[in-house]
């Protein structure tokens, strides 16, 4: 299953609050449309049968299909800051490493 650290969780949530969406609304990774196996990030409302992530106060902050969800097992969603740029970033979890 995805894991979604807690500074991507934190992250999320700001910009959520930020673009001053509805509570029905959250962060959605989908596949992009131009290339399948590409991922990106949305603002979607959710779906009945989407996996679900929360912040820590229980609000749903980002929201996958099922089929996608598979495909991003043992990936990690964390939020990093460099030199020249910040943000999300979806990488493959390597355990040991």
């Amino acid at each position: 299953m995805l894991r979604v650290t807690p500074k991507a969780r934190t992250a999320i949530t700001k910009s959520l609050r930020h673009k001053g969406l509805n509570a029905d609304r959250a962060m959605r990774i989908k596949t992009a449309e131009a290339n399948p196996h590409k991922v990106g990030l949305t603002f979607d409302k959710k779906r009945e049968t989407d996996f679900v992530f929360k912040n820590n106060s229980g609000k749903t902050i980002l929201v996958v299909r099922p089929s996608l969800a598979n495909r991003l097992d043992k990936m990690v969603l964390d939020y990093r800051e460099m030199k020249q740029k910040k943000g999300l970033v979806l990488t493959i979890n390597h355990p040991g490493c």
